[in-house]
């Protein structure tokens, strides 16, 4: 086994002593020409690295970030996760990342790690706004960036999207292709995003003079079995929807495998716009129209922000709010005419 090269060495080969060595490598004495030439010369044939250990010793810092994300098998949530690895490496930073599973203690053990110094910081992303032990942990527990979802009245930066013009621009689509019956299908309610994406819904059907009814809003967890049940709930209406705005991609993925069971073409008889912008949606059986969230930009940015943060612990939050582009596939279309059928225009 090849021992490991020491700083030693490198001050050998070089004839200079390791403080020479130590002091020039992180930049704190300046050397002459030929004698820093022959140090250069010397870490590079010996291959020498600094000891990841020792200089974060020294700096006080771990050198590393947090990610708690609710589930890291989650499409959404693993795209988001890959791109926070990508920038968190590209700044010379590691990255430890915690599956919470929705669980909210798993979040505290994370946040406690924070507040040992194990990370220097932590991208959080919640689905527990109201959590009181959650909140308390939060408050001075160290540099916090949200993703996707909200804590109000928590410190910390934070970066979304712009979730109701999402859901008013889907809507508008649907109005604007012919649709006057049209549902909204949620993620839970009690989730800032769920909460902005049905303002969004229902922001389009008022400005159009289209009434709710009340049955036609359902929400529930981001699975596809969620889907199917929604779907089936719907369709034993009197009068069921002609289109339905979906909150997530995996609730509209189980809508549209439950269309084809109870025999709906997806979009002559049922159009779907979702909210996402998942690569999968691109090859479901009729592809599936979303508004597409910028995923990768939204963690990248989200690291950017808690390197900031750590970097200058005085400085104000920021808030960002990402825009959204609606991507139209075969999914959504003019609705088909079908007897019987009502109009829930206001008069």
């Amino acid at each position: 086994m090849t021992s490991r090269t020491t700083i030693r060495d490198v001050a050998e080969l070089a004839g200079v002593s390791t403080a020479a060595v130590s002091r020039f490598l992180k930049g704190d004495l300046k050397l002459p020409p030929t004698t820093a030439k022959r140090i250069r010369e010397a870490v590079k044939s010996t291959n020498y690295a600094p000891h990841a250990s020792a200089r974060r010793l020294r700096s006080g810092r771990s050198e590393t970030l947090g990610l708690v994300a609710p589930g890291i098998a989650n499409p959404f949530f693993a795209l988001m996760g890959s791109a926070i690895a990508a920038r968190a490496w590209s700044v010379g930073l590691d990255l430890l990342v915690w599956s919470s599973d929705d669980v909210v203690e798993r979040e505290v053990a994370s946040l406690r790690r924070l507040r040992s110094s194990y990370i220097d910081g932590l991208l959080l992303i919640t689905h527990h706004k109201s959590e009181k032990l959650l909140r308390q942990e939060l408050k001075g527990a160290g540099p916090t960036v949200f993703l996707d979802e909200d804590l109000a009245g928590v410190p910390g930066s934070r970066v979304f999207v712009d979730n109701e013009h999402g859901g008013w621009l889907a809507t508008k689509t649907l109005i604007g292709l012919g649709h006057s019956s049209i549902a909204h299908i949620g993620s839970p309610a009690d989730l800032m995003s769920s909460e902005l994406r049905c303002q969004g819904w229902r922001k389009a059907l008022a400005e159009a003079g289209l009434r709710v009814p009340p049955d036609y809003y359902l929400a529930g967890p981001i699975d596809e079995s969620f889907g199917r049940l929604a779907l089936e709930k719907l369709m034993r209406l009197p009068v069921p929807p002609t289109a339905i705005f979906v909150g997530a991609d995996p609730i509209a993925f189980g809508i549209i495998a439950a269309s084809r069971t109870i025999g709906l073409r997806v979009p002559e008889d049922l159009s779907i716009i979702s909210f996402d912008g998942l690569p999968i949606g691109e090859l479901l059986d009729p592809p599936l129209s979303t508004v597409a969230q910028p995923i990768k930009e939204m963690g990248e940015k989200g690291v950017d922000l808690l390197v900031k943060q750590i970097a200058n612990p005085d400085e104000p939050h920021e808030r960002v709010i990402l825009p959204v582009k609606l991507v139209m596939r075969r999914s959504a279309g003019a609705p088909a005419t079908v007897t019987g059928r009502r109009s829930h225009r206001s008069t």
